[in-house]
Formats: structure tokens, C-alpha cells, sequence
């Protein structure tokens, strides 16, 4: 398995990462792992025994948070073969081979986003050169992707980029991957919310979750907690602890 990150700027995100590496290799002690990076954050990454890629002809822009076309690049950089994309505030759970194994079937996998339309929740104008897309196809979320080796695979995220690099207002990639989901000629698949459970929301869940996506500071400890009923629940958060409630019994029960 491969898996490919992208990682630059503060230093909490290096200590992300390194979790989400930590995870992985618990699972997957064989995954070939890289790292895409630019070259002033490269060395406060070699302890991790990742590949290291320097991002080409890209530099951060200005950002509260990050800057998605740098993303975007890594990505892109990274096609050719097949790849699992992993965001750094990922904690992974369980064995991934079930979704790898698909690659053989599939061009390109994700996760629905919980808010389906970020653009229009965010409050972005709709560019007047960008086709208005059926509210019926829902974003992905972009911090849990499979992609194959395949050309369909290279020209989705080609394409992602180049809308990133026209600059559209708001610092948001999910919209922009869902044009270019709909303008992409792959077979794509969308996996259960269990490979990428986007914990700011809360989702509904059935089942082992595998991917947790969310910033804290004992990500394995809610993991641990969340994963000890796997009956549909759904994750709740009250007063900075996390819980979940059973769908099958009216009671919860406490996550760090």
C-alpha cells in the first residue's frame, strides 16, 4: 500500500502527521509512505523513515489555515500509481485493504463530505463560468481519497488543480473537487462514512470506524471509545467530551 501526505508550515501539523503515521503502521507496517513537503519543513521530517518529495514550482500562499493548492499539488504529483491520499488529522482505526483492494475496480474512491455543498455553506459567490452543478451530487471530502494509477485517476486531479490555480474567492478545495468530480471520466466509488468519519460532525456510523478526521489531542483514545459499540450510532459532543448514541438503545456513552 502507498500512501501519501502533504505537510508544511506550523509545527502541529508535523505532530499530526507523525500520529497519523504512528496509526497507520499499526495496521499497515508495510505501507510505503511519502511525504510531500517544501524544502524548509523538510528537515523536521527525516526522523519519520517517509519518503520525502519536495513540492515542484509551489510555494503557501497567505492562509488562516492552509493553502489547498498545495494539496492539490502534492496530489497530483503523487499520480501514476496507486495511492491512498491521507489528510495529517487523520487517525486510522482499522485495516484499509478492503478499499485498496478496489482500486482494481475503481478510478478514484472518497467519502461524502457531511455539509454536502461547502461552497454555498460558506457563503462563496457561484463563479458565472463554472456550470451549476445538480444539488443531487454532493461533495467529497477531500482528506480521504484512493486513486489508481490509472490516466482517468492523473486527469480528475489535473483537472482539480488547474480550477484551484484560477484563484476562485474562499479558501475551500471540497467545491472545486466536486466540479471536477462531475466533469471526471473514472469509475468512482463512494465509501462508508466509517472510512473517513469527520468528527467536528458528527456523523451517523455503522460499523468499525477506520479513518477518524479530526483535530484532538488523544485521537486513538476517542477512537478506542467510539469503536467499543459498532452498532449504528450516532457521535455526539457535549462540554469537550465525546460520546455516541446507540440507534437501537436509548442510552450514550462517554469518548475521551
Amino acid at each position: 500500500m502507498r500512501v501519501v501526505y502533504c505537510v508544511y508550515g506550523k509545527r502541529k501539523y508535523v505532530l499530526q502527521l507523525e500520529g497519523s503515521i504512528r496509526s497507520l503502521r499499526q495496521h499497515h507496517p508495510k505501507a510505503r509512505i511519502e511525504v510531500h513537503t517544501t524544502p524548509d519543513c523538510a528537515p523536521r521530517l527525516v526522523h519519520l523513515g517517509a519518503e520525502i518529495h519536495l513540492i515542484e514550482g509551489a510555494a503557501p500562499r497567505e492562509s488562516a489555515w492552509h493553502d489547498p493548492l498545495m494539496k492539490a499539488a502534492a496530489i497530483r504529483a503523487a499520480c501514476g500509481s496507486d495511492f491512498l491520499y491521507l489528510d495529517n488529522d487523520t487517525h486510522i482505526c482499522g485495516s484499509l485493504q478492503p478499499a485498496w483492494d478496489m482500486l482494481t475496480r475503481f478510478d478514484y474512491m472518497g467519502v461524502h463530505a457531511p455539509i454536502h455543498d461547502e461552497r454555498e455553506f460558506l457563503g462563496y459567490p457561484s463563479p458565472p463560468d463554472l456550470l451549476r452543478l445538480p444539488t443531487a451530487f454532493p461533495e467529497w471530502n477531500s482528506g480521504v481519497l484512493f486513486l489508481s494509477g490509472r490516466q482517468a485517476a492523473s486527469d480528475l486531479i489535473a483537472n482539480w488543480h488547474g480550477l484551484l490555480s484560477r484563484g476562485y474567492e474562499g479558501n475551500s478545495d471540497q467545491w472545486l473537487l466536486r466540479v471536477a468530480l462531475w466533469q471526471g471520466t473514472g469509475r468512482a466509488h463512494v465509501l462508508p462514512a466509517t472510512y473517513n468519519c469527520r468528527l467536528p460532525l458528527c456523523p451517523s456510523v455503522y460499523g468499525k470506524i477506520r479513518v477518524l478526521h479530526g483535530e484532538h489531542p488523544d485521537l486513538a483514545g476517542v477512537a478506542a471509545a467510539l469503536n467499543a459499540d459498532l452498532g449504528p450510532r450516532q457521535l455526539r459532543r457535549r462540554k469537550g467530551t465525546w460520546s455516541y448514541a446507540l440507534a437501537s438503545r436509548q442510552q450514550s456513552r462517554p469518548a475521551k
